[in-house]
């Protein structure tokens, strides 16, 4: 449990540091809450260290001494860029209005913001409540099956070329997996796999909490304060479906113990929706004259803005394939209605922030989006064409799992029979769909029927104006995409939660400004800190079931190791030495009894083709692997 929990702390620094780096270069002018701004800065540096992490395995392996030399880079160049990232982060709309250097150096000498310590306090209480909620054993399937082979891969020889003829599976390239690398020496065994899951749930819950405090704070200000808005709602909503989901339901719930790049892919498709509703409505963030000022201007500044989710989209993308429906709802939303030269710089740096994806699934498979089997390269290390269509059809080529329709039968309609009666979690997540896709038909027709009626220019403008119909259209187009390529549970949820969560953000939003018309009430500041001794108690209560619920299985260090029964053999393939489980292929039975990888020291694989050779007997598995 302390292990997490000092991870997390120099996840946060870093994540913070380089994040404000981006943020002091990218200078947006609609975000001006604090809260909001920092949250954004740490996803973005999280995000920017993990795409930097997988650059640098392809020229050294991603040690806990290269990613601590890496980390304490990141802190001395914040250090020396301190007076610019504070400008950016913390006093970013009064230095806009103020545009006097001497009145700037005066604001910057200001203390930042006044925590109190309740506030502390119940962080720092979910925090430990978090932590030793993690602090268990692993076991989600895919983590045995080849996470934490190929995390092990990154630690010890960093990204091998031809490493998808061990196993199709460790060609899949992931940034997620080398920012968990360094955090996982080997001496590990695999305990310490869940401290970026863990993080990136524990922003989860913070942005819950902010969005939480920007609704209910209202409440106790005087009048003219100003009102919480659609994407606190939408935050909140979001979050009171997520968290439960994430903690008390499989798979996710296994999901969050592991280093699955799919609960960060989940959980960024709602930052992604939050940080469009934050800078897409005009009445929401601009002020009459800022509005008057960029009217006059680029329309550059407001693209800024934009370029987040941007960002975000890249950085999901990077961490799994599953997240490339965001890329084009996001890049839309930037630019649209920009000129052709905007179009192709943010086409250019979208591509740039892809490279490190493309490049490492080249080294490891000669394929630019493995699993895919598109744009393949004739590489020595690339597999058989055969091989490379046999993944492809078992990763997104779901219409085949479930066998041959009979004759006359039409084979989608069939496949979608034979999926709904699968199991119960199907029947659930087509319940979801339905219900999704019907509330964000019902938001986009309010959105725009309700308001102006079906015309092509005031479309154009709600597009402009209107977010919320922006995060419908991602929400459809990524269950769309979903149910073309993999119908899974964990992978639908995000985009159902989003279009529900969107929906009722839009009638809650509506409800509170009807009731904002009258004005607020005025509280004595006892009110106020009594608000917040409640939200103390809150997160001590939280924390005290959290340990009851884990203590007696958790332990103070490092979470126990895993502890399966399978057992590995020693065979030998054109002189590669390797590991394999001992039934040569995944046992379908219960999870404590899969015969599976888990923390077999590599290479371990399950049957190497006779193909396979090294691609340089001197350096051995370390020169990596070709094919013959």
């Amino acid at each position: 449990m302390l292990y997490f929990l000092l991870s997390w702390c120099l996840l946060l620094g870093v994540s913070l540091s380089l994040g404000s780096v981006v943020f002091a270069d990218l200078r947006p002018l609609r975000l001006d809450r604090l809260l909001d701004r920092v949250l954004i800065a740490i996803w973005l540096g999280l995000g920017v260290t993990a795409i930097v992490l997988l650059l640098v395995s392809y020229v050294t392996p991603l040690s806990p001494v290269v990613g601590l030399a890496l980390f304490v880079t990141v802190m001395i160049r914040s250090a020396v860029q301190w007076r610019d990232l504070k400008a950016a982060i913390v006093l970013n709309e009064v230095l806009h209005q103020v545009p006097q250097p001497k009145t700037q150096d005066k604001l910057l000498r200001i203390p930042p913001m006044q925590i109190s310590k309740s506030v502390l306090w119940g962080t720092g209480l979910v925090t430990v409540g978090l932590a030793a909620w993690v602090d268990r054993p692993v076991v989600w399937n895919d983590t045995g099956y080849y996470h934490y082979s190929l995390i092990q891969w990154l630690g010890t020889y960093g990204t091998v070329p031809g490493l998808a003829l061990l196993f199709n599976n460790l060609g899949f390239t992931s940034a997620w997996f080398a920012l968990a690398t360094p955090f996982n020496p080997v001496v590990f065994e695999g305990r310490a796999v869940a401290v970026t899951n863990g993080f990136a749930f524990l922003l989860l819950l913070g942005q819950w909490a902010i969005a939480m405090q920007s609704i209910l704070q209202p409440h106790f200000q005087p009048q003219g304060q100003k009102q919480a808005r659609l994407a606190d709602y939408f935050s909140v909503i979001w979050g009171a479906l997520l968290i439960p989901v994430t903690l008390f339901m499989k798979p996710l719930s296994e999901i969050l113990l592991s280093p699955s790049p799919d609960l960060p892919v989940t959980i960024l498709v709602g930052v992604i929706a939050w940080v469009m509703l934050l800078v897409g409505d005009r009445a929401e963030n601009l002020s009459s004259e800022k509005f008057g000022a960029e009217k006059s201007g680029s329309r550059l500044l407001d693209n800024r803005d934009r370029l987040i989710p941007v960002m975000f989209a890249v950085m999901a993308v990077s961490f799994k394939l599953i997240a490339l429906p965001l890329l084009p709802i996001t890049l839309l939303f930037a630019l649209w209605r920009q000129p052709m030269r905007v179009w192709l710089m943010t086409g250019m740096a979208t591509l740039c922030g892809l490279l490190p994806l493309i490049v490492g699934n080249l080294i490891t498979s000669g394929c630019p989006l493995y699993p895919g089997n598109v744009l393949c390269l004739d590489l020595p290390w690339t597999p058989a064409r055969s091989a490379i269509a046999q993944v492809a059809q078992g990763t997104h080529g779901w219409t085949t799992w479930y066998g041959t329709p009979p004759p006359g039968a039409n084979p989608w309609l069939w496949s979608l029979g034979a999926w709904w009666s699968s199991s119960s979690k199907e029947k659930i997540t087509a319940i979801g769909i339905i219900l999704a896709l019907v509330s964000a038909l019902g938001v986009m027709g309010v959105a725009v029927i309700g308001r102006s009626g079906l015309k092509v220019e005031s479309l154009m403008r709600k597009l402009d104006s209107c977010p919320e119909l922006w995060v419908s259209l991602m929400g459809i187009l990524g269950i769309s995409f979903v149910m073309l390529t993999s119908p899974f549970f964990r992978f639908s949820v995000p985009y159902i939660l989003t279009l529900l969560a969107i929906s009722g953000a839009v009638v809650w939003s509506k409800v509170g400004t009807d009731r904002s018309s009258t004005p607020l009430r005025t509280e004595p500041p006892s009110t106020i800190d009594r608000s917040e001794k409640i939200g103390l108690w809150g997160a001590a209560g939280l924390f005290l079931v959290t340990l009851c619920l884990v203590l007696h299985r958790s332990t103070l260090l490092l979470p126990p190791p895993m502890v399966f029964s399978s057992t590995w053999v020693t065979r030998m393939t054109n002189g590669i030495e390797y590991f394999a489980p001992q039934s040569g292929d995944v046992q379908q039975e219960t999870v404590a009894h899969k015969d599976m990888c888990w923390n077999a020291p590599i290479p371990c694989a399950y049957d190497i083709a006779p193909s396979v050779h090294l691609r340089d007997t001197d350096r051995g598995i370390a020169g990596g692997f070709i094919r013959k």
